[in-house]
């Protein structure tokens, strides 16, 4: 049921990307006001840092519970974006990353798929378009979780907080932002251990600082 609301929630996203902005329709009333190309869909390549943080794992049936601390990891990603106000912009983004708890040889990597919408305050300084925003992504997240030397496909969710500034020049622009992510996932367990069977359902919380800086493409 989650699973169908946040995909639901991501198509809505995609329609409002593609509909009429009252941005444009408050510019194409007003002669006084010129069009800017960062106005339209814009698309943001970026890499990102992960550093520090924490992951709290728990199995439902064994009743057990572990932490482990996070070492730093890295990651790629697009964000797609379109303003629809003067203050707001709705976007989606695709990420890949990787983080480790220390105890781990194996990195866990992330797939991401998350709406963002962003509220921002535009300022003009010497001719330069200044984009200061927040906001809080929320999508689906698909960890593959390291297990003895394989790893182990989990679904969940991924939420989090971004803070940052974006400079649109003329032709292109940048971003920088940073803040928390949090991740919510689960995978099952079904295997033989010495004859016995085990059936398990692993529970995994993750919360990690992240710094991201990308580019501003126009369209």
């Amino acid at each position: 049921m989650r699973l169908h609301l946040l995909l639901a929630l991501f198509a809505a996203g995609l329609l409002a990307l593609g509909a009429p902005t009252s941005a444009e329709a408050q510019r194409a009333r007003s002669s006084q006001t010129v069009k800017k190309p960062h106005d339209g869909v814009r698309l943001a390549p970026y890499v990102g840092v992960l550093a520090g943080g924490r992951r709290i794992v728990s199995g439902r049936r064994a009743g057990f519970t572990g932490a482990g601390d996070l070492l730093a990891g890295f990651g790629v990603g697009a964000r797609l974006e379109k303003p629809l106000h003067d203050y707001f912009v709705l976007g989606g983004r695709l990420e890949l990353s990787n983080d480790r708890v220390e105890a781990q040889r194996l990195r866990t990597i992330f797939l991401d798929l998350d709406l963002l919408p962003k509220a921002r305050y535009l300022l003009n300084a010497r001719g330069i378009d200044w984009e200061f925003y927040f906001t809080m992504p929320l999508g689906m997240s698909f960890g593959f979780y390291p297990v003895g030397m394989e790893r182990q496909l989990g679904s969940g969710f991924n939420t989090g907080f971004l803070s940052g500034f974006q400079i649109l020049l003329e032709k292109a622009g940048f971003f920088v932002d940073l803040g928390l992510r949090f991740r919510k996932s689960r995978y099952p367990i079904d295997d033989n251990l010495l004859g016995v069977r085990i059936r398990e359902t692993v529970g995994i919380r993750t919360r990690q600082f992240n710094l991201n800086l990308g580019a501003v493409i126009y369209f």
